[in-house]
């Protein structure tokens, strides 16, 4: 009986892209704001009350941006967001797989609205601004 060998997977080239990012935006950035300058090119879901976004990517992947607050004892990330001009700060999540993608609609969301985009990391990086 001769052996058959079975179909490769195609797998998609993992990203050292971290998953979760933080977006520090100017003081008048606002979720409704970011859905704006997203909806002719994306589609869009908006939780205005919730602070909350989700961006249709492709093949079912999102981008996933939330407004938060930065605690009282995050000194280091207050000093960063002050650092840099910014008064706003929102958790950004995707899959790291679909970095490439999803940093078309980040790229265009500084462009249009300032801010930067930073890994949730120590060191806040990678960095997009």
């Amino acid at each position: 009986m001769k052996r058959q060998s079975k179909p490769e997977k195609i797998k998609k080239e993992k990203s050292t892209a971290p998953g979760e990012w933080l977006y520090f935006a100017p003081a008048n950035v606002t979720v409704r704001s970011i859905y704006e300058v997203l909806t002719d090119d994306y589609e869009v879901e908006i939780w205005e009350d919730a602070g909350v976004l989700e961006i249709g990517l492709n093949d079912g992947a999102t981008l996933d941006i939330e407004w938060t607050k930065i605690p009282a004892k995050d000194e280091i990330t207050a000093a960063f967001a002050k650092q840099h001009g910014c008064e706003n700060v929102f958790l950004v999540t995707l899959k790291p797989e679909e970095f490439e993608t999803a940093k078309k609609a980040m790229n265009k969301i500084v462009a249009f609205l300032g801010g930067l985009f930073c890994g949730d990391t120590e060191d806040f990086t990678p960095v997009l601004q």
